[in-house]
Formats: C-alpha cells, structure tokens, sequence
C-alpha cells in the first residue's frame, strides 16, 4: 500500500534550516529531512489529540498513562477525582498514545522525497545602529522558492496501515490536518493525505541511497549519474539500530521500538542538540537530489528548445551590444573608476552567463563564456558543468577571439569614470545571447556604492554602432584607453628577452588586424621640456627643482636636468616628445618599447581634462588567485600603413575584459 502526504507551501517559501545550522548560515533543508516531518506530527498530535508524556517518563507508555502514573506515586483514583484538575479526570485521547507511536513507527521508514522545481532565494535584514547613520550588520533569511499550487510530496510503498477499520488511516489524516506550518512558523502550508501511488512530471523524486530497490528503480536504472545528474545530501532519519541505546538512555528496558521512536522525537530541541551530530535515535541518511529540480527556466517552453539550431547560430548583423551605466542615486551617478574596468566587465559577464542559464535550463552559450565543445559537430551546442571534459576554452586551434565576446566597460567622456559597457563579439551573438545581454540590467558594485544599472541602448553591427571614440569610418592611429599587458613573460630561461612588439604584431594577427607599421609606448618623462607651461605647479618640477638645488656643480652649474637623476649616469635611450593629440596624453612622449627603460618615466594616462592622473599599474588586473597580469602595463600608440576600420579593438592578456583597449586617435579619423 502507497501512503503519500501532500505539503502546498501557501505563501510559495519553505524557511526550513539544517540540522546544527543557524538562520544567517544561507542553507535550506531542502528535501526536508524524514525527522523533521515525524517531529512536526509529535508535534500537532500534542495539541489536543492526545496527551504526551515526557520522553523519561519512567512509566509504560499506556493510553492512560497519566492516570497510572499518579497511582504509581501512592494516591487513589478517589483522591485523583477529588484533587486534580477536571480535565485531566475526564479527558479521553482521540488518538490513544500507542496508537500514535505505532503510526509514527510505520513511517520509521524512509521515504521517497518528490520535489517541483525549485529557487533557493533569500532577504537581507540589517540590525540598526546606536547612532542610527548607518545600517548593521545583516541577517540572512534563505528559503526554498516554489509554486504554491505545487506540492512537496512524501511517499511510503508497502506501508501497512489498517485501511478496513480506518484507525490508522484516519489517525494520520487527523494528523496531517492539523498541519498548519512546516519548518519555521511563516512556512505556512495545508497538507493531506492520498493513498495513491504519486506520478508527476514537474516533480522530481530524491531517494535514500540506503533504499537499495527505490534507489535502483529511480536513478540507476535511469543512467544517473553522480555530480553530473545529482547530488547526495545528508537527512536526519529514524535509525532502529539505535534501539538498545535507547532503552539504556531512557530506562525502559522492556521498550518496544515503536515507544523508543516517540520517545526520541519528545526530546527537547536543546537536549538533542547537545547530543552531537544528530539526535538521539536518528541517523543520516544519504539522498541523492536531482540537479534538474534547480533548474528553473525564465521563459515558457524553454526547456523543450535547449538546442533549436536556428536560436544558437551567430548572427552577422548582432556583433555589439552597447549599454549606458549608471546609478540610481540622488545628486550624480557613482559611477566606478576607470581603473576598475577590468573588475565591472567580470561582474557583467558573470551576470550575462546567470541570465542565459535561467533562460536556457542551466546551460551555458559559447559566444559568452568562451568555451565549446571539442567536437566541431556541436560547435555551437550550449553545454553544462557535466560536460567538462568535452569542454574546451577557444584558442587558435578551435576557434579564434572572434568568437566569443569582449566586456569593455569604456570611459567616453574621459572624467576618470566609467560610463558605457560595450559588448562585442566579430562572428555575432546568437538570438538566445541576445536576449540574455538586453535582460542584463544591474550588478553590484563593491563597498557601499549604489548598484550599476545598465541601460542597453543599441543593439547590432559595427558599421551603425554609435561610439565617442569614432569620428570617421577609417584611421591609421589607435592610441591606448586602458594599458597593454603582455601575455608572456618577455624574459627567457636563457636570459635572453623576447621582442615585446613581436608580441603585440602577434596579438593583432589574432585579431584579424594586419601587421602594424609603427608601435610606440608612450610614457611621462621629467625632462622640463615635456613638462610644458605648467612650470612650478607640477609636482615633477618641483621635484626637479629640489634635486638641481640640492646637488649643484662645482662652478653652481645645474647637472641634474632629468627626472632627478644625473644625465651621464643614464645608460638607457631616453624617450622624445610624442606629439600624441588626445586629451589623455598631454605633453607626452614616445619610446621603442623594445629598448631598456631609463630611470624616471612615468606610464598611465590623464583624467578629467589633464588635471588627474592614473597610472597604469593603479588598474585592477588581477582575475583570481593564480590568474593574474604579468609585468608592468603599458600604454602605446600603434599605426597601420593604411586605413582600418575606426573602431576599438584590444590585445594582450585580459583583453577580453577591457584591458589592452585602443581606441582611434583623435587626430588621426578626424584627418580622414
């Protein structure tokens, strides 16, 4: 016989905790453990169905136990009448205590947990301050996040429950009934009980890997697969093994299980939790949970078109994605500085994939993540963490950058902040990437900023791309918006050094781009001539100053004439002026990057009309914990021996993230 009980979530949020877990841990129970609904029932059946005792009450647990209890302790049934109070004289259980205990003995068992699909959500709480100008600390309420009309299911196959004379049967549904929250009290639900064998498409079962046959019969005769299909959580359950420490624990040597059982679940929580990992009596039990109840796609119908052909092809006429930032805040928009590109175009990219696997029943797209599969027959097939070793990053064998997309989140005003998100991919986004880059709108910046709003506002080629860095359709010059990191340690084992513009001509080639004819790295000297009208207000010339008044020469002559150190004693080419007309690099000058740098040169660009600067090395660069940029980052100009198309490209390492990003010169489109 089948018994199964229905749970509906009435407000659609389960706040079921872990055992040993705390509330502001971020977990939820989620399948419940079997425990958890044997306590819940103790529980319900003590409000007014039957009376409890305490779990060490040393006498045998009859239906009136109550009354046998006081006789123990030397007084009259006439002495009871006449003392005690009316209730307990009088009172009569509708469901008798053995009754209860062997009920709750039958579901000892474990049971097969169905699950719907299922989001697992949380709020913030922030404690108040004394001062009150600031909020506290925060509180984090998770829960599980269903359909109300949807419910949690437990079964039990070939449970004996005397279905003739209704006892049984009747006892739990009287029960159940009476069941009007499960797990923490605003987990509101209404519950009921079938007797039918229960089948569903949209539930999911998760099965106790101790239940040899119902483990077989749902997971290995189906070719599940462990981490790949599901994975194995721990559930407190009912251990009969338990038993004889039971009967020494509680005193009641002659204890039948189905009494050691509710005796078990009348633990106080406090005492349980001093008992160790688990309760006394219980056990873990070990289900697997099927990966697929976590997936939860945005749209209809989106798990029946997880790899339509037509959807995942990159379109030609979809290469960008252009966005505008900025922050719902009263006074100015706090927008992030330019040295954080390389932090917010992760954070936008990680956003992107998020909404893509909502969209597309947890699966990832090659164009955003930059990976595929190994075979060129599924090129363009959208994958999942399951098929990490069919998986592989592009690279010139597979694929090229091309393929997949650049996060470039650009400064077009040149304040020092960050105001548009660019998004481009040279082959094309498909439709499924669109529609998860349009969805982006927000991401969280660090500290207590306000979060970054993206406001997509062009989507398409090229050639239509509105940009502020594009004054004409061609140009010779790209100059640097963020600074150039070499891919490669430049220095070999052998001591000699690799040509740095070999490198930079081999990274265009990647892109697409031909060979470049001239490369200059552009630099801040202290030579005074570079230091232009500014005279004393530069703080390079004051340091020049300082210097020269501090080491004189023989006759009173200055030698010092360079960046604080003494002309004869630079071995190195020193850099002439550059010429560079672009508001980033006022009174610049250029250098062969392949040459040994002097003593005194400053790399990075200015801000806010030439009034900040920010050097190169102030950019974040670092991905994660072994993945970082090598060597110092460079700022360069590059011309071609004829025109390119006026439009932004980036090289080098990260380039996929903002670094290594040139833009056309100014000068040089608008000459064209």
């Amino acid at each position: 016989m089948a018994i199964s009980i229905h749970i509906r979530f009435l407000t659609g949020r389960a706040h079921l905790h872990p055992w040993h877990a705390v509330p502001n841990e971020g977990r939820v129970e989620w399948p419940p453990s079997p425990w958890r609904l044997l306590r819940a029932l103790v529980a319900v059946a003590g409000q007014g169905l039957t009376m409890l005792p305490g779990p060490n009450h040393p006498s045998v647990f009859t239906d009136d136990w109550f009354v046998s209890a006081t006789l123990a302790g030397g007084r009259s049934r006439k002495k009871l009448a006449a003392s005690a109070d009316q209730f307990w004289t009088q009172h009569a259980d509708a469901l008798p205590l053995t009754t209860l205990a062997a009920l709750l003995h039958k579901l000892g068992t474990s049971p097969v947990v169905w699950l719907p699909a299922t989001g697992i959500g949380h709020t913030r709480h922030f404690f108040p301050t004394k001062s009150g100008s600031q909020t506290g600390s925060a509180t984090f309420d998770t829960f599980a996040a269903l359909d109300a009309e949807q419910p949690l299911v437990f079964q039990w196959s070939g449970v004996d429950l005397n279905q003739q004379d209704e006892t049984d049967l009747g006892s739990l549904v009287s029960l159940v009934s009476r069941l009007l929250y499960f797990g923490r009290a605003e987990s509101w639900c209404d519950a009921d009980v079938s007797t039918e064998e229960f089948r569903s498409e949209i539930h999911w079962p998760c099965v106790a890997i101790e239940d040899a046959p119902a483990f077989k019969e749902y997971f290995e005769t189906c070719g599940r697969r462990e981490f790949r299909d599901y994975t194995i959580e721990k559930r407190l359950g009912w251990d009969p093994a338990e038993c004889a420490f039971l009967r020494e624990r509680f005193g009641v040597p002659t204890a039948e299980p189905a009494e050691l059982l509710l005796r078990a679940l009348l633990q106080p929580t406090a005492q349980s939790m001093k008992s160790g990992d688990r309760p006394w009596g219980a056990r873990w039990l070990h289900y697997a949970v099927p990966r697929q109840i976590f997936r939860l796609p945005v749209g209809p119908g989106a798990r029946g078109r997880a790899n339509a052909q037509e959807e995942l092809l990159p379109q030609p006429d979809r290469q960008v994605v252009r966005y505008v930032l900025n922050t719902a805040t009263v006074h100015r928009a706090t927008l992030p500085s330019v040295t954080a590109t390389m932090a917010i175009a992760q954070k936008c990219r990680a956003a992107a994939m998020a909404f893509f696997a909502r969209q597309n029943d947890g699966l990832c797209s090659p164009q955003l993540s930059g990976k595929r599969f190994q075979d060129d027959a599924r090129r363009y097939q959208l994958f999942s963490e399951a098929d990490g070793d069919q998986v592989v990053k592009f690279s010139a064998e597979n694929g090229s950058h091309a393929a997949h997309a650049f996060w470039w989140p650009v400064d077009e005003d040149g304040d020092g902040f960050l105001d548009h998100l660019i998004v481009s991919c040279g082959n094309g986004f498909s439709r499924r990437d669109v529609a998860a880059l349009v969805a982006l709108n927000r991401i969280g910046q660090s500290g207590p900023r306000a979060d970054l709003l993206l406001t997509p506002v062009f989507e398409g080629n090229w050639e239509e791309s509105p940009s502020g860095f594009v004054r004409s359709a061609t140009t010779l010059e790209f100059v640097s918006a963020t600074p150039y990191f070499c891919p490669v340690h430049l220095t070999r084992r052998s001591g000699k050094c690799r040509s740095l513009k070999d490198q930079i001509r081999r990274s265009l080639s990647k892109i697409g781009s031909p060979l470049a004819d001239r490369i200059d790295e552009i630099v801040f000297d202290y030579d005074p001539s570079s230091l232009g009208d500014v005279g004393a207000s530069d703080p390079r010339q004051q340091l020049l100053t300082h210097v020269q008044a501090d080491l004189p020469g023989s006759s009173g002559e200055p030698v010092v004439t360079r960046g604080g150190f003494l002309t004869a004693s630079l071995n190195a080419t020193l850099p002439t002026l550059a010429e560079v007309d672009s508001a980033h690099y006022p009174r610049a000058c250029k250098r062969d990057p392949d040459d040994a740098c002097p003593l005194g040169l400053s790399r990075g660009l200015f801000v806010a009309n030439g009034q900040r600067f920010v050097p190169a090395l102030a950019f974040h660069r670092i991905r994660g914990q072994e993945d970082r940029a090598k060597g110092p980052g460079l700022m360069l100009r590059i011309r071609f021996a004829s025109p390119q198309p006026a439009r932004p490209f980036a090289i080098g390492q990260f380039c996929h993230f903002g670094l290594g990003l040139f833009v056309p010169s100014p000068s040089e489109s608008a000459a064209q």
